[in-house]
């Protein structure tokens, strides 16, 4: 996965679960860490090896905070217009949100 400033990436927050960020920093150096800006506004170095590609497809299982309460609930990728996806949520409502409202599990052994 290439890591070049601007990379729309999927990124670990450290409650197990990955967030849509943004490549700011990319040293080939030292290329273990990678700082990220958080499309919810916060920035971090994180683990290279556990970025993943930021990739929101239809049917794909999210976890939604579309009310902005930091209350992720369970859904699935009704739609998707650009960064703005519509969710079903788990309880069977449809809302719209967009990617800085999503979050996902991290894979086992992250």
């Amino acid at each position: 996965m290439s890591f070049e400033p601007g990379t729309d990436v999927m990124a670990p927050w450290g409650d197990g679960f990955l967030y849509a960020a943004v490549v700011v920093r990319y040293d080939p150096d030292d290329p273990t860490q990678v700082l990220v800006a958080y499309w919810e506004g916060e920035a971090a170095t994180v683990e290279a090896a556990e970025l993943r590609p930021c990739a929101f497809e239809v049917e794909m299982r999210v976890f939604a905070n579309h009310l902005n309460k930091n209350d992720y609930q369970a859904g699935t990728i009704a739609r998707r217009l650009g960064g703005a996806v519509q969710v079903e949520l788990k309880n069977g409502s449809m809302v719209w949100t967009t990617w800085a409202k999503l979050r996902i599990e991290a894979p086992s052994g992250n």
